[in-house]
């Protein structure tokens, strides 16, 4: 196989990884609080003749996906009037408890287990800024959820007393230095990166559902590009694989009648 092949199969293999991202944000189009990625690609440079000066015509210039790209800003809030649904405003997201240790989310469609447990939709605890579950008092009758994280559950009157509000504790929402290590895991979750900071600006919006930011249309478009371009690498290597073909083929008459 020689270099044109070489280069055009960089490039296929690059546009199968594109198309493998693109795929899963287009399956997490609706899950809430699901940020997409994209592929980053570079040039890559490698001598032909390691002995000789460097010069243009002794490169060859392949395709390299030095990583993935992910989007980190704010989807579109939906309103749902859900008591247990919230949306994180800002820079943040919740912590929640796995067997494998913490994860993050901002996926704010939550639920109370049988334990009283605020959790997520997967059965997740929801921990609080003191690294301790959420518990809801039995028998409340409303659960409101402050700006600043504070979460609070209306008991009943007693004694033809005023219903009271008594504080459960506050959300843990927390940022990372650099958000571009964190790494999407199973559920919508994230792989912290380093030591997770309070967040200090984000707030909490009840009734509210931050969907993903992932636009479908403009993932479908990047899908028919890539889809197209592969087809046009295909026929380019289709192409050279007959001139190489033919090639050998006439060598070989050559030599046979010399």
């Amino acid at each position: 196989m020689e270099t044109p092949s070489f280069i055009a199969l960089s490039r296929q293999l690059a546009m199968r990884r594109e198309m493998d991202v693109i795929a899963n944000n287009l399956a997490n189009a609706n899950t809430a609080g699901f940020q997409g990625d994209k592929m980053l690609f570079r040039e890559h440079l490698k001598r032909v003749n390691a002995h000789e000066t460097l010069r243009r015509a002794e490169r060859m210039s392949f395709v390299q996906d030095i990583g993935q790209v992910r989007d980190t800003k704010q989807g579109p809030l939906h309103f749902t009037g859900e008591e247990l649904d919230i949306a994180i405003q800002g820079e943040g997201y919740l912590t929640v408890e796995t067997p494998l240790g913490p994860r993050y989310t901002r996926n704010g469609r939550l639920q109370v287990n049988t334990d009283g447990e605020l959790v997520t939709p997967t059965g997740l605890k929801v921990l609080g800024d003191n690294g301790a579950s959420l518990r809801i008092p039995q028998g409340a009758e409303q659960i409101k959820f402050n700006p600043n994280g504070l979460v609070e559950a209306r008991l009943p009157a007693v004694g033809g007393a005023f219903p009271v509000f008594q504080a459960v504790g506050r959300i843990q929402i927390v940022t990372f230095e650099n958000q571009q290590e964190m790494r999407q895991s199973e559920r919508g979750l994230f792989l912290g990166a380093g030591e997770a900071i309070p967040s200090q600006d984000a707030r909490i919006a009840q009734g509210l559902v931050e969907e993903s930011n992932v636009q479908p249309i403009f993932e479908i478009t990047r899908m028919i590009d890539v889809t197209r371009s592969f087809a046009s690498g295909n026929s380019m290597l289709e192409s050279e694989h007959e001139r190489q073909r033919k090639m050998i083929q006439t060598m070989g008459r050559a030599s046979a009648n010399a």
